[in-house]
């Protein structure tokens, strides 16, 4: 992330502030005069009233809730050449050490027409695409899909797929029950995965291959542990309130299928079935599902 001085253009982006000794200084602390003389937060302090930059705010709350030095720091990769460069300057001249070990860039997610952007009037917010029946863990198996590192194209399509991918790996897992060991093979993959950059799209790989392997074993903790990475709720059971109807044809097959009367009780299911519910008779118990 080392930018050379002499590569940088004065006044590419935003006008050249006559006030300063150099072209590419940043500013720490803005006072409350001028055109800053009405701004909204504004605060007493030993070089007057006003506010702090924008690099100096980020500065200040990553040492205050993570320490003088962490591990990992994240942004997008239009923050390289001015923010993120300009926040370790300032921390590190403070500090007096190395500040972070990694910095972790992520690339833009655009439209499949174009930028995202206020301007154009095309930006989308999780409460729009909630609208359109998709849910934030879906987006997120969507993100999850694609290397942090590279472009996200989004397009109505490309949402529903990652939501019939999510909600079928929700459904296959849903239907392991077995002992509490840790797969220590599946999961090292998992790791290794992971530890290559963050690679969440090849990890996601890892974990339906898993699923699907049918000799695998440990396999609820093996996946509670790799959510804690992707945070996809994949263990949370979905809560279904069933209709008092619906409830009445369940007991009424059930009778059905105690005396035997099989042709009642496939009625019965089919009944169930166009109210909309499934029901999968299983060892000792009957699961139902919402069609």
């Amino acid at each position: 992330m080392e930018l050379k001085l002499e590569d940088l253009k004065a006044g590419a982006r935003v006008k050249i502030d006559k006030e300063k000794r150099n072209p590419h200084d940043f500013v720490l602390w803005f006072k409350g005069v001028g055109k800053h003389k009405n701004h909204l937060m504004l605060w007493n302090s030993p070089w007057g009233k006003g506010f702090p930059g924008w690099h100096i705010e980020c500065s200040a709350m990553s040492i205050k809730y993570l320490s003088e030095h962490f591990d990992i720091h994240t942004g997008g990769i239009d923050h390289i050449s001015v923010h993120h460069t300009n926040e370790i300057a300032q921390t590190e001249a403070v500090i007096g050490k190395k500040w972070v070990n990694y910095w972790l860039h992520s690339n833009h997610l655009i439209l499949k027409e174009g930028k995202m952007a206020k301007s154009g009037g095309n930006i989308l917010i999780l409460s729009d695409l909630e609208k359109k029946g998709f849910n934030p863990m879906e987006f997120r198996y969507l993100c999850l899909g694609t290397h942090y590192r590279k472009k996200l194209i989004f397009d109505i399509k490309n949402m529903e797929t990652a939501q019939q991918s999510y909600q079928r790996l929700k459904n296959i897992i849903s239907e392991i029950n077995d002992d509490k060991k840790i797969n220590e093979m599946y999961l090292v993959r998992f790791k290794k995965a992971i530890n290559d950059d963050l690679n969440t799209s090849k990890a996601l790989q890892i974990l339906w291959n898993f699923v699907r392997d049918e000799k695998a074993k440990g396999k609820l903790r093996t996946i509670k542990e790799m959510d804690k990475v992707f945070g996809l709720d994949l263990l949370k059971r979905k809560t279904i309130k069933i209709p008092a109807e619906v409830k009445k044809l369940i007991t009424k097959r059930e009778n059905a299928r105690e005396k035997k009367d099989w042709k009642k009780a496939d009625d019965l299911r089919k009944k169930i079935k166009k109210l909309g519910y499934n029901i999968e008779d299983t060892k000792g118990e009957v699961k139902i599902k919402k069609i």
